[in-house]
């Protein structure tokens, strides 16, 4: 929600003074880390050609719900010119970015506790917009908006980059 500039691991392999396994443990074997960062680094690949074209236009995020950590966020948006309302069934954070020519793209991230395994269900209303191509899993898929809403369940942890179409 906030874009990236770079994607680090902290440690790749296990140091012996280390308790934690990283994504190698102390005898060189993959962990469910290591499982964990190949999904994320496979997704990314799959869109980063896309992403990358709105990341340096991060304009802000809207938070959807109520958490302490929202409480924290020095400038959130309320409120964004190009989404008539949103709704989400637990917290959610949705991430505002323009590309170079100005035009919208939002990542819609599930602000749950991935480690409860929550489904989130959001609706996101855009304003003059027919369609969205979503990236779910880093795969592209178009999507018609009934009366310009789009109805989505993200799953724990789970991030979708939308481009609204008009």
């Amino acid at each position: 929600a906030y874009g990236a500039q770079t994607f680090q691991y902290y440690c790749y392999f296990t140091p012996r003074e280390v308790e934690r396994p990283c994504l190698i443990d102390k005898n060189g074997n993959r962990t469910a880390i290591y499982d964990a960062a190949k999904r994320v680094n496979d997704e990314i690949h799959a869109f980063g050609d896309v992403f990358v074209d709105y990341v340096s236009g991060w304009k802000g995020v809207m938070p959807i719900g109520q958490c302490a950590a929202f409480d924290m966020l020095e400038t959130p948006f309320q409120s964004y010119k190009g989404i008539e309302s949103v709704k989400a069934a637990d917290n959610a954070l949705l991430g505002v970015f323009n590309d170079r020519d100005g035009n919208d793209a939002y990542m819609l991230t599930n602000f749950t506790v991935p480690g409860y395994g929550l489904d989130n269900s959001v609706s996101l209303k855009l304003k003059d917009t027919s369609s969205a191509v979503c990236y779910i899993g880093g795969q592209k898929q178009v999507i018609a908006l009934e009366d310009g809403e789009l109805k989505l369940t993200l799953g724990p942890g789970e991030g979708i980059f939308i481009i609204p179409q008009k």
